[in-house]
């Protein structure tokens, strides 16, 4: 059977309203003892961190709007021309 057991890194008290902590699971190239791999762990979150931080999907316009203005449009100027070469 293969070896199942993972390595990780749990980070926790990060500056988010939603996130309470992550888990990132290393390669299996990385050296347990070594400093960079705390800051680069830091530096992924706060990277998709600040990335998501724009994306709220209440935020988004609904699209179905400018498709009635245009579909009002085009029957009133239908309507408009029928009642003209009437």
């Amino acid at each position: 059977m293969k070896d199942t057991t993972r390595r990780v890194v749990i980070l926790k008290n990060i500056n988010s309203d939603f996130i309470e902590e992550t888990i990132l699971i290393l390669k299996d190239s990385a050296e347990s003892g070594d400093s960079r791999l705390l800051c680069e762990a830091e530096k992924i979150v706060e990277k998709y961190m600040s990335t998501c931080k724009g994306k709220n999907r209440t935020s988004r316009k609904p699209m179905y709007l400018p498709a009635i203005c245009m579909g009002t449009v085009f029957v009133v100027v239908g309507v408009a021309l029928i009642l003209f070469f009437s």
